[in-house]
């Protein structure tokens, strides 16, 4: 259920988040992002676990190795929560079937009023609440893992102290025309 209430960052704050800690950590040092740029960013926790994992000196394939563990791990739990909200879907389903042949069999109702409720109270939950729920798990499942390796980029860039300009150009290269960032021409 905790799942449900995710909403993830847009990958255009997720890429401009990551080109502020490269610019900081090119210009500075990785210290430098402890002090100015850890508390900003609360709202990130994956980002901000990737950079105390640099500025606690661990080296970055270390920390690479680690996040996409962190990564991998929550892509399943939230695929794993749609699949089961698609099942729960089917058995609704099923249930409002079955309860139609029971009444039809056992109780001689051959009133479409009585056996009507169950099979549309099993397709309205279904198909108006439990597969449009599964469905949003799934994309928010699929817009977590972009920000996630975005993140990763972002890990590698800033512990190698990249050119910034070179972290704006691999960045762009995963995002949409319509959310790619130009934070160095700003």
């Amino acid at each position: 259920l905790k799942n449900l209430c995710i909403l993830p960052e847009s990958e255009k704050s997720v890429a401009l988040a990551i080109m502020q800690a490269s610019k900081l950590a090119h210009n500075s040092s990785l210290l430098s992002l402890q002090k100015t740029y850890m508390q900003e960013y609360t709202f990130m926790p994956f980002w901000q676990d990737c950079l105390s994992l640099l500025i606690d000196g661990m080296p970055a394939d270390q920390s690479r190795q680690i996040m996409q563990n962190k990564m991998m791990t929550q892509n399943e739990s939230l695929l794993t929560d749609a699949s089961v909200l698609e099942k729960f879907a089917n058995i609704l389903l099923i249930i409002g079937a079955i309860e139609t042949v029971f009444l039809f069999t056992y109780f001689d109702v051959h009133n479409l009023l009585f056996t009507l409720p169950p099979v549309i109270c099993g397709a309205v939950l279904s198909f108006i609440i439990f597969h449009p729920l599964a469905l949003r798990t799934k994309l928010t499942a699929a817009r977590i893992l972009r920000n996630e390796n975005l993140c990763l980029i972002g890990l590698n860039a800033v512990e190698c102290g990249q050119n910034p300009r070179k972290t704006q150009i691999e960045l762009n290269a995963l995002l949409s025309p319509s959310n790619q960032i130009h934070y160095l021409e700003e």
